[in-house]
């Protein structure tokens, strides 16, 4: 045990968008606040984001960065961390929400509320899209030759699989969990069957590796 902890990565690029992304949300948090006293940015929406970001931390920086072309299970671990527990936090926080509630009516009005309403914006929070969007890139980067190279190219893993790993899980849970603001929001029943579904990629990936 000791060895692993001892052995730190810390990467400035990860460290500087990590904290970067966490002083805007408690920036506009305390807007909120400024801006609508009797009703303040929920403490309990910016607990979740500071916690995504801290399991952030978690997987790309430290003993975890370290060993993930190492150890198996340590790569492994950090991509259940990203796609499992951080992404669903940040999509709890609300990010969108935040936005919209942090910015004046010129801004809303001009800039927040047509991107929302927008074709892009219903397009890529279709949960039928972010479905497929998940499962493809759990499968395409399992079952490929993407997989081998990201294992042995740093600037692979880090450029490129991590990201498309954290992109790919807030697509699929942002129509699906918390109060972000939205064109169109599932039904329960859309929502739990999404959630169903998605076992059956996460098990072959699962099977497939436990077996290999």
């Amino acid at each position: 045990v000791g060895p692993f902890l001892n052995a730190w990565s810390l990467d400035l690029f990860v460290l500087v968008n990590l904290v970067a992304a966490l002083v805007a949300y408690l920036w506009a948090a305390q807007r909120v606040r400024a801006l609508d006293p009797h009703s303040p940015w929920p403490r309990s929406a910016t607990s979740c984001f500071v916690a995504g970001i801290a399991v952030l931390a978690l997987t790309y920086l430290g003993p975890m960065a370290a060993w993930s072309h190492t150890f198996f299970w340590v790569h492994m671990t950090q991509h259940l961390l990203v796609m499992m527990v951080a992404a669903p936090l940040i999509v709890l926080s609300a990010p969108t929400t935040l936005v919209f509630r942090a910015s004046g009516p010129d801004a809303r009005r001009k800039w927040i509320v047509p991107i929302l309403r927008g074709r892009a914006v219903r397009l890529l929070t279709n949960p039928v899209l972010t479905w497929v969007v998940f499962a493809l890139a759990l499968l395409a980067t399992h079952f490929t030759g993407f997989y081998n190279w990201a294992l042995q190219n740093h600037d692979a893993d880090q450029f490129i699989e991590q990201p498309l790993f954290l992109i790919a899980a807030l697509l699929y849970y942002f129509p699906l969990v918390g109060r972000n603001l939205q064109p169109r929001r599932p039904t329960q029943a859309a929502r739990l069957l999404s959630l169903a579904l998605m076992m059956i990629p996460e098990a072959i990936v699962g099977a497939v590796i436990y077996f290999a």
